[in-house]
């Protein structure tokens, strides 16, 4: 097995290896400002002055960006001498157009540091379905390899440009983009409306039932964790994760939880596969973010054959754990994945069954 000597520093660390980045409005917001933090440096070159040895690990997910594709390709040698980056746009389900951009870019950058076209990889991470604002894009490259130079100050800006791609596109979403927070509290209002004015028809016990993770909790830092260490999930660091009582909230969430409470004769169910032995972290952890309830009921997976539909009768039925409960009249499901509400062609979507957002884990069918 290879031996590998750990060196201290930045990405310049290593001799050998050049770096700089600059600001070049990759995100084109219009005036040409950046974002409301300013103009954070958005694309970055980082260039071996020797062939390197090179590998990629790539998706298996048959829809892959642009910068994939082309890093594929360029990586069939095994070798590379450089490496372009952008923030701010992913090159992702952009096409034909998406792909001539790659290449391009791996050409211009080529052609500024007299290099083959397929010595140059490129990685490209933000904005998803935009075409990448190429004239920045070419004035960019020009500019920032004119930049390059050894010292760590030009390390540091590189590495600062780049830092972002340590996270997936879907993570990023989720934890940065205006448009996730919007689609949470957008759904959570729509639903206070639906149930609002179902409960006024009631006159017994009613419930909603909710999933828990990325439904009420979010748990991006335990993502982020994983994605930084290249790390996949497993039952042993999620159930750390849970221990930690760490998670925050999904947006709009907490509001639509307390207005519920305040309706007569309501009641919150959660059904998760969290695991029973975590009930009281996982109590303690809304206790702390001021979401738990006196009577609040938790229905967690016993065991793994415990499935959320055996749990979803017993809510309705008012059987095995909801015996002592009795049945409840369920005005409303809400999830982020098809088995966490019933299958049941009388439930209509955004009436009696809200979905939440989440592009970073589950399993997706048609």
């Amino acid at each position: 097995m290879a031996k590998f000597k750990k060196i201290k520093g930045s990405i310049t660390a290593p001799l050998g290896f050049r770096a700089a980045a600059l600001f070049c409005n990759v995100k084109t917001l219009g005036t040409g400002k950046g974002s409301d933090k300013g103009q954070k440096h958005d694309l970055a070159l980082i260039v071996s002055d020797l062939p390197a040895k090179a590998a990629g690990m790539f998706t298996t997910n048959q829809i892959c960006a642009a910068p994939v594709k082309l890093c594929v390709a360029h990586l069939r040698n095994n070798t590379a001498r450089a490496v372009v980056i952008n923030s701010g746009n992913a090159n992702a389900c952009t096409g034909p157009q998406g792909l001539a951009d790659a290449l391009e870019m791996a050409a211009l950058t080529g052609q500024a540091l007299g290099l083959k076209t397929t010595d140059v990889l490129v990685g490209s991470t933000g904005r998803i379905g935009v075409p990448l604002p190429m004239p920045n894009i070419r004035k960019g490259i020009t500019a920032v390899a004119g930049q390059l130079q050894p010292p760590q100050a030009a390390a540091a800006q590189a590495a600062e440009a780049s830092k972002v791609a340590r996270f997936s596109s879907a993570l990023n979403w989720m934890t940065k983009s205006r448009e996730y927070k919007a689609v949470c509290l957008q759904t959570y209002a729509n639903a206070w409306e639906k149930v609002a004015a179902a409960a006024q028809k009631e006159t017994g016990p009613w419930a909603i039932v909710m999933d828990l993770d990325e439904t009420v909790l979010d748990n991006s830092g335990y993502q982020r964790h994983l994605e930084a260490r290249g790390e996949a999930y497993s039952q042993e660091s999620w159930e750390k994760w849970v221990l930690k009582k760490e998670a925050t909230l999904v947006p709009g969430v907490k509001e639509f939880i307390s207005k519920v409470r305040d309706l007569p004769r309501a009641r919150i169910i959660f059904i998760s596969n969290r695991y029973a032995r975590n009930t009281n972290p996982t109590r303690v952890n809304l206790q702390k973010l001021g979401l738990a309830g006196d009577n609040d009921i938790y229905l967690l997976r016993k065991e793994k054959a415990d499935t959320k539909t055996i749990r979803q009768k017993e809510v309705l039925q008012g059987t095995g754990r909801m015996k002592e409960h009795g049945p409840h009249k369920v005005l409303a499901w809400f999830g982020d994945a098809a088995h966490d509400v019933p299958d049941d062609p009388k439930l209509k979507w955004g009436t009696h069954k809200f979905m939440m957002p989440n592009p970073v884990y589950g399993n997706w069918d048609e």
